[in-house]
């Protein structure tokens, strides 16, 4: 028993050494402070952002009032962030159809390699839901709806026959979302709203999902049917309170829509153009930035209008946008700096450099949030 005692606590003397060397190699090799390249520093007195970076281990830098805090990250602590993927499904009934397709791009070491491609009509849309951590299994969610192939889209079905065998059957279909990783948005501890993308050509019944954590399971139920008039691009939550993103199908007029307790449309505002995005965009302090190709949005949740816009940030290698303090944030990322700008009255007011050790562009950079005031 005794020596069991000994190893435990040497164990833990050894633990403890590895933390603290890992974080005098982040003190000594990596410069996390924001260096002014042009304006006044106090202007950042007025926000709170936390960068997470990858270095020997992740660390959590947060900047409040213009100082600088590290924390080495523990993963099994941090807030558990839940996903969606879809995964389109064919209700293969038939095998015909396939033609043998003569591709330049098409690459396979075999000899007796073939690839065979084919028309199909429409395709059920799931999602696969999974969270940040390793503590919850992932699971389908069957929406019900189908992405169907019409006026000139056209979904279709690849395979790869290598010596008579069929390998590598996929679908593949032009719409833009396919890929696109959706983060759920939190209600609450343990609770997440999610709504599946029905732009394009998806048909069928939307409705609002809320994805609970439970006894170590992701469950999700439907809460409410939403309005078919709409297509719906994004969505926030604030102080349980949805918001969302859509854009009207018959005049692709664009509104932001919010819902009451019973998840009712209860008020919506329409936007200033059909173009409007949510890239990269966050709500905070009750505000959310949109754009469009030129221009930039504060739209205030509390008062359902534009309160203010900017035309002059930086797109190139943009990540992050915010709005606090009627003053818009920027975050543009190159390989190993985060250029931090502010811009005000249509102007920038500041520019800032935050430098780090490895290639932000390439996992070095984990995530960036701003933080309600």
């Amino acid at each position: 028993m005794m020596k069991k005692t000994k190893y435990f606590i040497i164990s833990s003397i050894v633990l403890l050494l590895l933390g603290y060397v890992s974080l005098q190699y982040v003190y000594t090799h990596a410069d996390f402070k924001i260096h002014t390249m042009s304006g006044n520093s106090d202007i950042l007195n007025d926000i709170t952002m936390k960068v997470t970076f990858n270095t020997p281990k992740a660390v959590d830098v947060l900047y409040k009032n213009q100082e600088v805090t590290y924390q080495i990250v523990n993963h099994n602590d941090h807030e558990e962030i839940l996903y969606a993927d879809q995964e389109p499904v064919y209700d293969d009934k038939n095998n015909d159809g396939w033609k043998e397709i003569k591709d330049d791009t098409f690459a396979c070491s075999e000899d007796d390699c073939k690839l065979y491609r084919r028309d199909i009509d429409e395709v059920n849309i799931n999602y696969r839901i999974s969270g940040s951590g390793s503590s919850f299994n992932s699971f389908i969610l069957e929406t019900g709806l189908k992405d169907v192939s019409k006026n000139g889209y056209q979904i279709y079905q690849e395979k790869t026959i290598i010596n008579n065998d069929t390998s590598n059957l996929s679908i593949i279909r032009p719409n833009a979302y396919e890929h696109f990783t959706y983060t759920l948005k939190k209600i609450k501890d343990h609770e997440y709203y999610f709504i599946p993308n029905n732009s394009g050509n998806v048909s069928g019944d939307v409705y609002l999902y809320k994805v609970m954590t439970k006894d170590d399971k992701l469950i999700a139920e439907k809460v409410a049917k939403l309005d078919n008039q709409y297509e719906y691009m994004n969505y926030y939550v604030m102080n349980q309170q949805l918001f969302v993103l859509a854009s009207e199908k018959k005049t692709k007029n664009m509104y932001m829509l919010s819902f009451d307790e019973n998840s009712a449309i209860n008020q919506k505002t329409k936007l200033p153009t059909k173009n409007i995005y949510s890239i990269n965009n966050q709500l905070v302090d009750h505000y959310i930035v949109l754009n469009d190709d030129t221009t930039y949005y504060a739209f205030d949740c509390k008062a359902m209008k534009v309160v203010d816009e900017c035309k002059v940030i930086n797109r190139q290698n943009l990540i992050k946008t915010a709005y606090q303090n009627g003053r818009f944030y920027a975050i543009n990322l190159t390989s190993k700096v985060l250029d931090i700008k502010v811009y005000e009255h249509d102007k920038e007011v500041y520019h800032g450099v935050i430098q780090a050790i490895n290639d932000m562009s390439k996992g070095g950079l984990h995530d960036i949030e701003f933080l309600d005031s």
